[in-house]
């Protein structure tokens, strides 16, 4: 008889193998940001390009900038790229919690990692803490976007 793809017996391994992919793009995310801040730069009117590329800058992809204000996010790409240059005081003029947001995604390379070669593990405490520290950087991002408009110009 053969197995039909619903058995209960089939549902583990194709919940483990989707988990491995999910947390390996993630991974893959959480090493990419870092080396591409160091690959990249930022130009004087605030436009990002790859090292070497100055003259060909990257478009710009946040949908405030295009209407002509700021978001809470504002700044958080420049503030990376500066810090991973070793720039910190560039990176915190960008934007005050950009080093923050850098830790917490390279903070996932080793949990990632472990999620990866063991999938079946259940980490419950982690994954709670995942979810408060992208609810704490939530909160810092919007609270930097306050202080930003009650400090003024």
């Amino acid at each position: 008889m053969a197995a039909c793809p619903h058995d209960f017996e089939a549902v583990p391994l194709q919940r483990g193998r989707s988990e491995r992919i999910f947390h390996a793009v993630l991974l893959c995310l959480a090493i990419s940001v870092p080396v591409l801040g160091a690959l990249m730069t930022t130009q004087p009117a605030g436009e990002v390009a790859l090292a070497g590329f100055e003259a060909y800058p990257l478009p710009t992809l946040c949908a405030s900038r295009w209407l002509g204000i700021e978001c809470a996010t504002c700044g958080v790409t420049r503030s990376i790229i500066a810090f991973m240059h070793g720039e910190v005081a560039a990176s915190l003029s960008h934007h005050r919690f950009g080093w923050l947001i850098l830790l917490f995604i390279v903070a996932q390379a080793p949990y990632r990692t472990y999620k990866i070669v063991r999938p079946e593990q259940r980490l419950p405490r982690l994954e709670w803490m995942g979810i408060a520290a992208l609810l704490m950087i939530g909160i810092i991002v919007v609270a930097n976007r306050f202080a930003e408009v009650l400090s003024g110009p």
